[in-house]
């Protein structure tokens, strides 16, 4: 499953730990990484809501670790995922729900920086934990 949560779109300014953070992947990213290894960074524990970022294009894989939310704050440039043959433009500041395990890919040029958290079972997914998982996303975006 991947799915864009309608109306759940954040419309504030990034604080400065949110943009710090960001610009602390932003650098790892950057660095040259190994043939055919994904270049994903993470800023904290599973979980809890933190700072993930990757460079696209990424090939295709599965994670096997369950359902995850994810919300783009900053794209270098224009960004998709596919999934099932299927493409879906990412934009910024909209949460998305997706099911790790499921083959998937990015296609785009440059890092995308996103809040995140993961991994939920397919019994936890229901609105309230999507509105909490928003309201986790926003208090972060908002931090100075």
């Amino acid at each position: 499953m991947f799915k864009k949560l309608e109306n759940l779109v954040l419309d504030i300014p990034l604080g400065a730990y949110a943009q710090t953070a960001a610009n602390c992947v932003t650098a790892v990213l950057n660095k040259p990484i190994g043939v055919d290894m994904l270049n994903i960074v993470t800023t904290g524990p599973q979980r809890d809501a933190q700072i993930y970022g990757w460079k696209s294009p990424i090939n295709e894989h599965t994670d096997e670790t369950g359902y995850f939310f994810f919300m783009p704050i900053q794209m270098e440039k224009p960004d998709a995922i596919c999934i099932g043959g299927q493409r879906t433009e990412l934009q910024l500041n909209q949460l998305y729900l997706l099911d790790d395990r499921l083959p998937h890919s990015t296609d785009g040029e440059g890092n995308t920086i996103a809040l995140f958290s993961g991994s939920y079972s397919e019994e936890e997914l229901n609105d309230d934990l999507y509105q909490c998982i928003f309201a986790q996303f926003k208090e972060m975006a908002e931090r100075e």
